[in-house]
């Protein structure tokens, strides 16, 4: 897909992978960035109004009326970027892993499953369009201390995987990115070696220029899915 002159919308995209993608998406030509935010502190938004094409919209991804209404704002989107996500760090089995499981569902599945299901009708209304899905390795790997992540993550996984099959006739290209560790606030507990927001951003954007549907951006995604059975076809055979 050609970015220039597109429309893209991101949620979480007051930092890390989202703040990358809306800063290298300006260097595209695209005509305007959507990026939505949780918390009034994330960001100045005068200044980011006054000197770019992007506009932030203040939005909680859990709340289905919310997601609603603000699809039909930005109705205008040609490439839609579900990167809103959270990670508390916990095991199936720490004190508080109910608590981190039900936050971590509510954010990272329910959020991308509102986001993507009431922005597809006017996806579907565009000559071309685009849905993006900012995953994980998780998502088909358990790293137990982030047992409540990685399941979360696997939820999505299923529901890329579904609304690509939903769209394979029409004129939506339903993408999957699977990064390893990436330096943001998320991940500053963890001590793992870490990629950089600005380089996922990079291949997420190549990415959208090849019309790929699966994008490993990093080394360790890349190492791994050739060595893990990742891509759960034995599923698609049964329901197809």
């Amino acid at each position: 897909m050609d970015i220039s002159n597109k429309v893209i919308f991101i949620t979480g995209g007051t930092g890390g992978i989202g703040w990358a993608l809306a800063k290298s998406l300006c260097t595209k030509r695209a005509k305007k960035i959507y990026v939505t935010y949780l918390n009034d502190g994330d960001i100045n938004i005068e200044s980011i109004m006054e000197t770019t094409i992007i506009e932030p919209l203040k939005l909680d991804v859990t709340k289905k009326e919310q997601v609603k209404n603000i699809a039909l704002k930005c109705a205008d989107a040609d490439i839609v970027i579900n990167n809103a996500g959270v990670e508390y760090a916990t095991s199936f089995t720490d004190a508080d892993t109910l608590e981190a499981a039900e936050l971590e569902m509510k954010v990272n599945y329910h959020g991308t499953h509102y986001v993507s299901y009431y922005f597809l009708p006017y996806l579907k209304q565009k000559p071309e369009a685009l849905l993006i899905n900012i995953l994980s390795i998780g998502g088909f790997v358990l790293v137990n201390k982030l047992g409540t992540y990685c399941a979360s993550k696997a939820a999505t996984h299923f529901l890329t995987k579904g609304f690509r099959q939903d769209c394979k006739n029409s004129n939506v290209t339903v993408m999957g990115v699977y990064p390893g560790y990436v330096d943001t606030n998320m991940t500053t507990n963890l001590n793992v070696e870490k990629v950089t927001p600005d380089s996922i951003s990079e291949s997420i954007i190549i990415g959208i220029e090849n019309d790929s549907e699966i994008v490993f951006p990093d080394m360790m995604s890349n190492n791994l899915k050739d060595t893990v059975f990742w891509d759960n076809a034995i599923f698609e055979t049964l329901t197809s």
